[in-house]
Order: structure tokens, then sequence, then C-alpha cells
């Protein structure tokens, strides 16, 4: 009767026993028979257990909950009691602080009791206080979820020697998004859905919130984008793309929050009028298309006529910069790819489509040919948990596509498809006696010949000798470009025409001289923050 079970339950309890494999969560009968005698109660009450029984209809017929014991007289208090004395072990999440009391002074450490706390947040019930029988809920837990992880045998707690040839017990800790071993194997069992809203339909949310949809934003091969009346976008799925696997990685990623202006994370689920999962709701994207702006000189032209190569770099950095905050989430994009990439300005820019991501266990089933390694060409991605080296590969090529507008690093004259190319591992490029005669017509040439050497270093570390360089080698190569453009040393004109100057390639340019890891100058627009902050930040040039 909690108000905010229903949050605890789907975006919670749910995901961590679906992640796990754990079997159904159990409430006895007695507790059912307690909220059906509340029909007749105050106005408030009747309310609340009314949502309760709806609540727990909802997890019995997706297989989430499961009743045990038999109608009774006791009162639930008794019954739960008697229920946990039959179980090895035991979470029990429950409101009654008589009954968490009850189950703290019991002293096993196998049973362990919680509550619903703030914003549908795990609680800790805990005994304080010299005599231990004072009782309070601690939030440990953040809100990012929780998990099951062995906490080591009993026989570490002299009270309950008797339990050390059991089962290690297990408890709650945070992070569902810690990385496992092995990938979820997809689920593409298909999940019944009633009816799927369009526009000018009402589309709910976790807390039965009602809002309309009253724009359509884009449409693609999984559903359609819409903007809601309460200033969020939803993504509708289609019917045939609502699969097992994508709830349950739903489930899984609407209790991570990622406060992050360019990240388009899901922020919770989408249901239809029957509580049917039909999607999610996320920040609204403003902007295009990479792929359908910078990507094409013509169409940058176009839409962005002002921008020098000093735009481009900076619009590499905000993009890496929105990268390595999720690397720090252990979220990986996966399918990097311009389509999935809009952009408004220079500074401004979005990641969408982050329901394809690869989050904990949970795999990024696609790929784009051009950003995938070597190791992953072929592969079934569906099955296969990726790293980050094989991320900073599609990372390298991202920012080489930026700098050199659309065209992939491996493409050259007398080239192959895509995947061919990257095995071949042939970067035409020239760098002192590295390269060939091979570099594609067109301006690429000039383009990679106004690049300052240590990017030029640093694309044939990658693409020629298949070196990966981190997120933070990349964050510190694209600021050292900025100053060399930002002083002259280097061509500020996005298409050259021909190649840098001997005198010009002649010309030292000054070292900067970064402070050490850790330690941040918010000196440039591109990455003001406080002093210290630990997210997404480079850092700064400091003049000597």
């Amino acid at each position: 009767m909690e108000e905010r079970s229903a949050i605890f339950m789907w975006t919670c309890l749910v995901p961590t026993r679906r992640s796990h494999g754990l079997p159904p969560i159990v409430v006895p009968r007695p507790v059912i028979d307690e909220l059906n005698h509340m029909t007749t109660a105050s106005t408030i009450r009747s309310v609340r257990s009314s949502a309760a029984r709806e609540l727990l209809r909802d997890l019995l017929s997706n297989g989430e909950v499961e009743y045990i014991g038999e109608p009774s007289s006791w009162f639930f208090r008794q019954a739960v009691r008697a229920h946990i004395s039959e179980l090895s072990s035991a979470i029990v999440i429950t409101q009654d602080r008589s009954l968490a009391k009850h189950i703290l002074l019991q002293r096993s450490y196998l049973h362990r009791p919680f509550r619903v706390g703030g914003h549908g947040r795990p609680e800790r019930w805990t005994l304080s206080g010299r005599d231990q029988y004072e009782l309070t809920a601690r939030s440990t837990i953040p809100k990012d979820g929780f998990t099951i992880q062995p906490l080591g045998d009993a026989s570490r707690h002299p009270r309950n020697n008797a339990e050390s040839k059991r089962t290690p017990h297990t408890d709650f800790v945070p992070s569902l998004l810690r990385q496992s071993a092995m990938p979820t194997q997809i689920d593409d069992t298909p999940v019944k859905t009633t009816s799927i809203p369009e526009m000018g339909s009402m589309v709910r949310d976790a807390d039965g919130r009602d809002c309309r949809l009253t724009e359509e934003l884009g449409r693609g091969g999984e559903g359609t984008v819409y903007m809601t009346e309460n200033g969020l976008a939803c993504k509708v799925y289609r019917r045939d793309r609502i699969r097992r696997f994508v709830i349950d990685k739903l489930d899984l990623m609407v209790t991570k929050k990622v406060d992050h202006r360019a990240i388009c994370w899901p922020s919770a689920l989408a249901f239809n009028d029957r509580r049917e999962i039909i999607g999610y709701f996320m920040r609204k994207a403003a902007g295009k298309e990479l792929r359908r702006t910078v990507f094409i000189p013509r169409l940058m032209r176009k839409h962005f006529p002002h921008w020098t190569r000093l735009h481009l770099a900076k619009l590499a950095s905000k993009i890496v910069e929105a990268i390595d905050r999720l690397h720090g989430m252990d979220v990986l994009v996966g399918d990097i790819n311009p389509a999935n990439i809009i952009i408004e300005t220079e500074n401004a820019i979005s990641l969408v489509d982050c329901d394809s991501y690869q989050v904990g266990h949970y795999p990024c089933p696609v790929g784009s040919p051009v950003f995938l390694p070597q190791d992953l060409i072929g592969r079934d991605l569906s099955c296969t948990l990726r790293t980050k080296d094989h991320e900073y590969f599609a990372i390298a090529t991202l920012i080489f596509m930026i700098l050199h507008p659309g065209k992939p690093p491996y493409s050259h004259k007398g080239g192959e498809d895509p995947s061919n190319n990257i095995r071949k591992r042939h970067f035409p490029y020239p760098l002192g006696d590295k390269g060939s005669n091979r570099v594609p017509d067109g301006p690429w040439r000039y383009m990679f010949s106004h690049l300052t050497y240590k990017m030029k270093e640093a694309f044939h570390q990658v693409f020629s000798d298949g070196e990966p360089l981190s997120v933070s080698d990349w964050k510190i190569h694209l600021a050292e470009y900025l100053h060399a453009l930002r002083n002259g040393y280097v061509s500020d004109d996005p298409f050259p025409m021909d190649f840098k100057p001997k005198q010009h390639q002649k010309t030292k340019q000054p070292e900067p001289n970064y402070t050490s890891i850790g330690k941040y100058l918010a000196t440039d627009e591109l990455f003001k923050a406080p002093v210290g902050s630990r997210a997404g930040m480079v850092p700064e040039y400091r003049p000597k």
C-alpha cells in the first residue's frame, strides 16, 4: 500500500530478479486477505488497497510473483513470520516496523528486512543504539538499484556459528550495471501487447499518470518517437519489436538515472492503458543527424555555412565527453553510428537510441561495418559482450570521419567493402615512411596534411599499428589540436584545396603543459566545469 511500491517493483525489484534468474517474488495469501478486507475501510485505505491489488495482479500476470500458503485467520504479520522461518534465506520487503524488528532480533544473518523508501528506492532496516532495540531505516542503497552478491559465510558472526556450513547469505548491493563475463542470451519471445498508442493517444508512466502524444518527431525500424504534452519525448515500439529481451533491458536501464544533457537515456517506462510496456520516455533531442549534415560536405555547407575546422574539433570533443560519461557507468555505446548522434551546434549534441547500448550483461546486438574492429567482424553481436578496446576503435573512426567529413579511415583507391578494408588494415594517409599513394581522390589528402603531427601519429597508431587509444588519450589529442587551431599553427579551413605549405610544416608548435590527472583548469568554453570535476573533463591547457 506504500505509494511508491509500483516504482520500486517495476524499476528495482523486478529487474534484479530477472537479471539474476531468481525465483518469483513470494506473497503470503494472508497478505491478500488483509488487502481484501480493507475495501470497506476509510477512503484513503480503500483506494490504496485497491491500487495494491491491481499492482499484484499485474505482477502475477507477468509471472513476477507467486502466492504461497493458504487463506488463514492469522494476521498477516504472524503469517509472514511463519513463512520466513521455513526459508533458508530471504529478503523481506516490509513497511511494518514490528515485523522488521522481529526479523532483526532473531539474529539470523540469512534474513534481511528492507522497506520501500523515498523515490521507490530500497532502504535497509537496521538496529541501532546501545541496547540494539532502536529500529531505524538506513538508506544505504543508491537510486541506481541493487543486485545480489554473496557476503561471505555466516561463521564471521560469532552469534551465528551454527550457520557456518550453510549456503552464504545474500544481500542487496549497489550497481545493477556491473559488467558480467557472459552476455544475457537474447530472448526474442514476443510480449503480448493489446494496443500500440498512436499520435493523439494517451500513454502512462510508472506512476499511472497519463500524458498525450502530441507530435511525431521521427519514425524508424523499431518504432516511432513522439513529443508528449509533459515536455518529454516518448519512443513507442512497433508491436513486432516488443520482445522479452527489450522489456528486460529497459527495466534495467530506467533504474540508472543518467543526468547528462547530451545523453537521451530512458528515464521512465511508458505503458498503454492496459499497463503493458510499449516504450520509454526520454529527453527530447534537438538538431539534425550527424550522418545527414557533417558527414556530407554539401549538406554541411548548407546547414552550418560558418563552420571551420575549429567547430569540427569542438564537435568531436563534445561527443567524446558524452561517451566518457557513459564509460564511467560501465555502459558502452556499442553501435557508434552517425545516425544516432544529433547535433544542434558544435557544443550541443545528443546521443539517441540509447536502448541499443551495452548495459551490464545485456549486449548491443547491432553494429555498423565501418565502426567494427577486426575481431568483431563476422561475429554474432547479439551474444557478444564488447570491451572498451572495441569501443576505442569505433571512437577513433568517428573522430577521423568528423575531421574528414564522412570519409572512413580505411577507404582508399582500389579498396573493397568496409569490412575487408579493416581486416587488411590499409591506412593510406602518409606519415613519414608510413602510408601509400592510394589516398582517395578529393580533399581528404589535404585535410590530413593540415592536421598536427600528433593527430596524424594518433590515427596511425590506431589504424596502422592496431594499438587502441583510450577516451582520455583522445581528449588530450583533441585539446592539443584545438590549441593549435586557435593559435593558427594549422589551417582552420574545413575543406583545404592544397597541402600544408612546407614553411608551415617547419614551424615548431609549443607543447601544451597539462596538469596531472585529476586536476583540471576550466578555462575553455568547451570544458567548463568545477575544478576537480571527475566526469566529462579534459586536462586543460595551461600557458607557460
